[in-house]
């Protein structure tokens, strides 16, 4: 047998060996906290027949974001909630939040997002946080007017409208019971495939060395910060504030789907208007935005639009793009990027979590 052969049979055999002792240790011999709290994201987020998706009810375990583990805890009706409230059965809400990952707060505990902080400062209110990683307005009508048909009660509703919610309404459409289906779905009802998002669930949750060590390689690598400012200063999703013929939006372009996303929030406030309940919206920037910051001074495209629907609609307006222009102003991209943001990502970190309350609570409640 040639040198070469038996290099290769020992290579392969040492990935067997290692992804075997790898699976044992991640099955068998991990701390009790990680036998006990899954990190399998596909054990908390479920699909729904109405609005596409939501969370598990009475969930509490493990997930990772990056290089970060943290615990997650939903309450009866599958909103992300402190983990004491995991069996507090209500539904009638003071207020309720609802938007995509960053309202969701993707990478933290309840306790440490925006709508945490909100929920503990007011003890004697009921908080509700409907937000879930990938919605956008078709989700919030559709989602609100499915709770409510169901006899939940809201007194005031937030809306975080993302930067990347424009992108995400080019993938809902509603089928002939008004249900929410993405695009790719429509033609497609197979689910016999296995995607990507399931072989990488797979992975980190029977290989914890290798999902480790994957992390941090990928966190040595992320340290070049003229790749970093490629991908997270200039991502297509957040491309349309300062380029409204940016591709990647679906045939209707940039501009359809906003007018999709203002249609979805004037359904949105009608609802909400005739259940006499009141309605607020939320807007903040991504990094890209940070850099149109620096570059042009002037109002931004996502303050304008929904500054101008909140007229005559909204309770209050909650714009995060001021301050953000006064902190860019006074100390550059780089150290607002650094310390507002979860490094290497577009979401905001617990500061930038303070920041949204800070503004929330300088509209009042």
């Amino acid at each position: 047998m040639s040198s070469i052969k038996v290099i290769c049979i020992q290579f392969l055999a040492s990935i067997f060996f290692f992804f075997f002792i790898d699976l044992i240790y991640t099955k068998f011999f991990l701390p009790d906290i990680k036998n006990q709290y899954t990190r399998n994201e596909q054990q908390y987020r479920i699909e729904h027949k109405n609005f596409h998706h939501t969370l598990a009810p009475s969930y509490r375990g493990l997930t990772r974001w990056g290089d970060v583990e943290y615990e997650v805890c939903t309450d009866p009706n599958g909103f992300k909630a402190a983990c004491k409230d995991i069996n507090n059965k209500q539904i009638a809400f003071d207020v309720a939040f609802i938007g995509d990952s960053f309202t969701e707060a993707i990478g933290m505990e309840y306790q440490d997002s925006f709508v945490g902080m909100y929920a503990n400062k007011n003890p004697n209110m009921a908080i509700a946080n409907l937000g879930v990683s990938s919605y956008s307005p078709s989700v919030y009508f559709t989602k609100i007017s499915w709770l409510l048909k169901q006899g939940y009660h809201f007194n005031h509703v937030y809306a975080f409208i993302d930067i990347s919610d424009v992108q995400d309404e080019s993938n809902y459409f509603r089928n002939d019971s008004g249900d929410l289906l993405l695009a790719s779905e429509q033609d497609n009802n197979d689910h016999s495939s296995i995607s990507v998002k399931e072989i990488k669930a797979f992975i980190q949750e029977n290989f914890y060395i290798f999902t480790i060590g994957y992390f941090y390689v990928k966190s040595i690598f992320a340290d070049d910060e003229k790749k970093l400012y490629r991908e997270l200063f200039n991502f297509e999703r957040s491309a349309w504030t300062y380029n409204l013929n940016s591709t990647g939006y679906g045939e209707l372009g940039a501009k359809g789907y906003i007018e999709k996303s203002l249609a979805e929030m004037r359904a949105l406030h009608n609802l909400l208007d005739s259940n006499g309940i009141k309605l607020s919206v939320g807007v903040y920037p991504w990094p890209a935005q940070l850099v149109e910051m620096k570059d042009n001074d002037s109002e931004n495209a996502q303050s304008i639009i929904w500054s101008q629907f909140c007229e005559q609609r909204c309770e209050r307006f909650v714009d995060l793009f001021p301050i953000y222009q006064l902190l860019v102003d006074r100390y550059g991209v780089d150290a607002v990027y650094d310390k507002y943001f979860i490094r290497g990502d577009v979401h905001y970190n617990i500061d930038g979590n303070k920041l949204i309350y800070s503004e929330i609570t300088k509209s009042g409640t």
